[in-house]
């Protein structure tokens, strides 16, 4: 598959250096040459971003199909997850949306992320947060500007009176500004930000970090269960205080 394939090929990444987490020297790093960095691109993460990237469109498409309907919002059922619902419902789609949903997005993030540490190294903290903002925050405000469209047809299936002026009007009393998966881009902006203001700060604190993730390969199996340590360590607190589906929600931007 040439580089220029498709839009996942496209994506600027580069192949990871030998141990996928290691840390590479900031001098190696910016001396690539673009054709370096083509030729270092990994066909195997390639794969997996434009696989994982086909799932997430096959769940949404396929939640119109399950017998379990996603809960609708309490007071406008035309913000539900799955609000337009087929009579035809399809044994088995809920165990493929639920095994899905269970690794899915947490994929997508660590395949971004895997990537920061050689862009900053290369770029620097100020050009690196520039073109995350070009990448990723123009697009998603461009898009969230448009949501009120994709949400009409939905509330048209739903309400009584389909006029634009009611959708308009019930749309600017919910308080915030659904952007629907749009969710993922503003946090993926959010994490970028936090990245790179901690390694204008404190630079070294992320190299030693990518070290002591290099050590995976001496000894992946107790690498795994520290993370599992921690990770559940940091989550289960908030599951307890917040519940598993609690959002925070101010504008256009969602945190789960």
């Amino acid at each position: 598959m040439s580089t220029a394939a498709t839009p996942i090929t496209n994506a600027g990444v580069e192949r990871p250096p030998k141990e996928v987490l290691a840390v590479p020297a900031a001098t190696d790093v910016a001396a690539r040459s673009p054709a370096q960095a083509t030729t270092n691109r990994d066909k195997a993460l390639d794969y997996l971003r434009a696989l994982v990237t086909g799932l997430v469109v096959a769940v949404h498409s396929l939640a119109a199909y399950a017998l379990v309907i996603p809960a609708s919002h309490p007071r406008h059922s035309w913000l539900a997850g799955a609000p337009i619902a087929d009579s035809h419902r399809m044994p088995g789609v809920d165990l493929f949306l639920h095994f899905n949903d269970n690794y899915f997005m947490s994929l997508m993030f660590f395949l971004s992320g895997l990537f920061v540490w050689p862009s900053l190294a290369r770029k620097g903290s100020a050009i690196f947060l520039r073109d995350r903002v070009l990448r990723l925050g123009v697009p998603f405000l461009f898009a969230a500007l448009l949501m009120p469209l994709a949400y009409y047809a939905s509330y048209r299936a739903h309400v009584i009176d389909p006029s634009f002026e009611a959708f308009w009007r019930e749309w600017l009393s919910l308080g915030f500004w659904p952007s629907g998966p749009l969710w993922f881009v503003a946090l993926l902006l959010a994490y970028d930000a936090l990245v790179a203001a901690i390694y204008r700060i404190a630079p070294h604190l992320l190299a030693r970090l990518n070290r002591l993730a290099s050590a995976a390969s001496q000894s992946p199996a107790m690498f795994f269960a520290n993370l599992m340590i921690v990770s559940a360590t940091a989550y289960l607190p908030l599951r307890v205080a917040f519940g598993a589906d609690s959002w925070v929600k101010f504008g256009p931007f969602f945190f789960k």
